[in-house]
């Protein structure tokens, strides 16, 4: 019966040795995909935990913010914001940053520098984008003064210490706040409610889509 079998297959062209490395190719590529299904699973997983963690934070702080929204940034273009908040302070501007492991970074620092495993890799300054993004808010309304954190998750470290403007997720409420739960007065929510309404007046012409918090 082998004989046979072989004998067939050497009659189509299709050598044993062949149909081996077929199925050796074919198991490979099959682990491979699953790997990398794995990894990017356990990557959005953590993400979500993440995004999950600074939200919970957000909502701590006050119920009153949006969401990932785009602004005009008064140059013809937007600003991608993560969270604009209502703080006893006035409006918190928080953009987030992902970046694990140990960092090293300064306000006047174009290059900060993040190590992972023993090696080191190089990303852009983010407080010059926070910074923007805190003078478009400004444009929309100078009702209430307006503040700007570069937030970044638990999974990083400062050692060096950290800038004056950036949080860690586990610090960001007691940055905003003080260390003092405050109540919002009235006069406060009556502002952020026409911050709001000037904000979605500016956006609506431009048929630009705002996924926002309506608190």
């Amino acid at each position: 019966m082998k004989e046979e079998a072989i004998n067939y297959l050497n009659r189509y062209g299709v050598s044993l040795e062949d149909q081996t490395l077929d199925l050796a190719a074919l198991i490979i590529s099959s682990i491979l995909l699953f790997a990398l299904l794995v990894l990017f699973f356990v990557k959005r997983v953590k993400l979500n935990k993440d995004q999950r963690q600074l939200h919970k934070v957000i909502k701590s702080v006050s119920k009153h913010y949006m969401r990932d929204i785009f602004i005009p940034d008064g140059l013809g273009g937007f600003k991608h914001i993560d969270y604009v908040v209502l703080t006893p302070a006035g409006i918190a501007v928080i953009t987030a940053q992902d970046f694990p492991g140990i960092l090293f970074g300064g306000e006047k620092v174009d290059l900060w520098t993040q190590v992972v495993q023993s090696k080191s890799y190089k990303f852009n300054n983010p407080l010059p984008y926070n910074r923007e993004c805190v003078q478009a808010v400004k444009l929309v309304s100078d009702l209430l003064p307006v503040i700007g954190r570069t937030t970044f998750t638990s999974a990083g470290t400062f050692p060096k210490g950290i800038p004056e403007t950036v949080s860690l997720t586990h610090t960001l409420k007691e940055d905003l706040l003080n260390g003092e739960q405050q109540s919002i007065s009235d006069d406060m929510l009556a502002k952020w409610r026409s911050f709001k309404d000037d904000l979605y007046a500016m956006i609506k012409p431009m048929n630009v889509s705002l996924s926002a918090s309506r608190n």
